[in-house]
């Protein structure tokens, strides 16, 4: 997997955690496909996420677009997620897997790495707010 730019070392976590989890659960649907390689597919789409998500960080200028950016992997990977596990979806593979779970799992892990992600903005502005007003006195 590419390397993920990020904000700060919990970003760094939070960002990192969540796509070893999606990796993880496309890996066991995958895992009882023999016919294709679609974990490696998976793994393309996440590369090219993340190569959209530097880029974005790259070209913004600077404060400009940090929100949409930190939220950027969680959103673009969850609707990744989504469509490849409806588009690997069979018959066969629905014998092993619950995809209705799976999909759940996956919101649900999204919607937590959002709220962590919220969180620490939250924290960083109020430590601007803090230095601003220690630099005062």
């Amino acid at each position: 997997m590419n390397e993920v730019d990020t904000l700060n070392d919990k970003h760094s976590k939070l960002i990192t955690d969540h796509l070893r989890f999606l990796q993880g659960r496309v890996y066991k649907v995958t895992e009882h496909d023999n016919t294709t390689k679609k974990f490696s597919q998976f793994q393309g789409i996440l590369n090219n996420i993340i190569d959209y998500s530097n880029d974005f960080k790259s070209n913004s200028n600077e404060g400009e677009g940090l929100e949409e950016w930190v939220y950027m992997i969680p959103n673009l990977t969850l609707y990744a997620s989504i469509g490849f596990l409806i588009g690997t979806r069979t018959d066969n593979l629905e014998q092993h897997i619950d995809f209705e779970q799976e999909l759940t799992v996956c919101m649900s892990s999204t919607m937590n790495t959002v709220g962590e992600l919220s969180d620490m903005l939250t924290d960083l502005s109020v430590m601007e707010e803090v230095n601003k007003i220690m630099g005062k006195c």
